[in-house]
């Protein structure tokens, strides 16, 4: 019951927090068609073709708390954490817990503007963010037969010893397409650390099965290709640390995002790291079985060869963990 009017809104862990309910949706689709193949002034080839497909759009509730820098904060005013700061150059506290603007950092003040406004009073949890997590799937099946030669197997009656048993020689093609998708939004609690993760899948199998005198012969062959990508609102986008006034990080495109910076008064800075991965399957193979007296013999093989390939660099981008204040 998405945005239903009986949804409760999520609990707040503030009592002085507004409660809000986003709108949310969750739909599905699903359909199949199907039948024969049939090619005008050409006699029936007995081929069957099937088509599926089922998707699901939604989004997910997303409700987190974050600790920012109120305006006083911004503009070097950090008396309100209680703390004696201490003037990195001098030894000697600053007056009042009051930075001048003159030694206030370039590249700190440029950091700032990753972090949102307090929308909330205090210096405690005074971010709240309220959103949908946007959600999306699809599948999609290809299906296709072709008896080849001889008899259905449902017939009977027809062998040459007319016991009941299908043709002496019977043969049929199958082949079959499978692609699979999913996109989800990975959030945060400040909204300048996000991203999307992709996953796409890719089957495609072919089967021949041939029958002869009770002997079944099986060839199958299938690729596999799937991916899996995850990216922030950077990467290929903006080279972020570079605009901030932060070097030592990568050039590369894939790699662009924000720092990674930890504080102990303030939620820190953690992006998404770009990763992709690719994984190539191939596989063949080849099974025979016949009856002997009431016993079933099968035999049979398979090879395949597999391959990865992935790129992923958590340390590409400059990473610092600081505690700011210096207190007694």
């Amino acid at each position: 019951m998405a945005a239903s009017v009986l949804d409760s809104a999520p609990y707040q862990l503030r009592p002085d927090t507004a409660q809000t309910k986003p709108d949310y949706f969750r739909h599905s689709a699903d359909f199949t068609v199907g039948g024969p193949v049939r090619v005008p002034g050409r006699p029936s080839s007995r081929a069957n073709v099937t088509l599926s497909y089922s998707g699901i759009r939604g989004n997910n509730l997303f409700d987190q708390y974050a600790t920012v820098p109120t305006a006083a904060m911004r503009a070097g005013d950090i008396s309100a954490l209680g703390a004696v700061v201490f003037d990195p150059l001098t030894g000697a506290p600053f007056p009042g817990g009051i930075v001048p603007p003159d030694r206030l950092s370039p590249a700190a003040m440029a950091l700032l503007k990753a972090y949102p406004l307090p929308n909330g009073e205090g210096i405690r949890r005074n971010f709240h963010r309220t959103s949908t997590n946007r959600s999306t799937q699809d599948t999609l099946n290809l299906r296709f037969t072709q008896p080849l030669i001889g008899t259905s197997p449902s017939a009977r009656g027809r062998g040459p010893r007319g016991d009941g048993q299908t043709a002496a020689l019977s043969a049929q093609l199958n082949a079959q397409i499978d692609f699979r998708r999913n996109i989800n939004d990975r959030l945060n609690a400040l909204p300048s650390i996000q991203g999307v993760g992709e996953n796409h899948s890719l089957r495609s199998a072919v089967s021949l099965n041939v029958t002869r005198r009770g002997s079944q012969h099986a060839f199958s062959a299938s690729v596999t290709d799937t991916r899996n990508d995850t990216r922030n609102r950077y990467a290929g986008v903006e080279d972020i640390g570079a605009s901030l006034g932060i070097a030592g990080g990568s050039t590369d495109t894939f790699d662009w995002g924000l720092p990674t910076l930890g504080f102990s008064s303030v939620t820190g800075l953690n992006d998404l790291t770009p990763s992709t991965r690719r994984d190539t399957r191939i596989n063949g193979g080849y099974t025979w079985s016949t009856g002997l007296r009431a016993h079933r013999v099968r035999l049979g093989g398979e090879v395949g060869l597999s391959r990865t390939t992935g790129r992923t660099d958590q340390n590409a981008r400059s990473e610092e963990h600081t505690s700011e204040l210096q207190s007694h």
